[in-house]
Formats: C-alpha cells, structure tokens, sequence
C-alpha cells in the first residue's frame, strides 16, 4: 500500500476518518500547527489512544507535524534504541 495522506483536521469527522486510516494501516501525517494548544491537546489525546490500542506509534517530526502508524516497528524507533544502548 503506497497511500499516505496528510491532514489538518478541521472536525470531529476529519479525526475519524484519519483514525480509520491509521486502524488499515495507513500511515498519517498530522499537521496541528493552525490547531490553539486546547485543540492540540484533545486531538493528541485522540491519536494516543487510538495508537495504543493499535499498538501503533506517532513521533513529532517538527513542531505540531506529527507521524502516525499503525504499525509497532519503524526504523526510527529501531534506530533510536539501538543508540541507547551504546550511551
């Protein structure tokens, strides 16, 4: 699958939809900068639980632009621990 999408939600709708891509496995790419901090907050909070029932994972790229997928592994990740390690 080559799909990514990239969105500011703008309703509640929105935020399902972008759930219901991530639930297939489609990665996500969150864009909040145009979002007061209360709407950050509430949409974060969203993703968080959407991701850890999935058992996915969302990393900032920059700041309020935001990465989401399903799935646990990536190479960001493996890379991040593996330097941990080696601290």
């Amino acid at each position: 699958m080559n799909e990514v999408i990239t969105m500011t939600p703008n309703t509640s709708k929105d935020l399902f939809v972008l759930a219901n891509k991530v639930k297939r496995g489609i990665p996500v790419y969150l864009d909040l900068r145009r979002m007061s901090d209360n709407q950050k907050e509430r949409i974060l909070d969203f993703f968080a639980g959407i991701n850890c029932g999935l058992g996915g994972y969302m990393k900032e790229i920059r700041t309020d632009f935001y990465y989401i997928n399903k799935k646990l592994f990536s190479l960001d990740l493996f890379l991040m621990s593996f330097q941990r390690m080696f601290r």
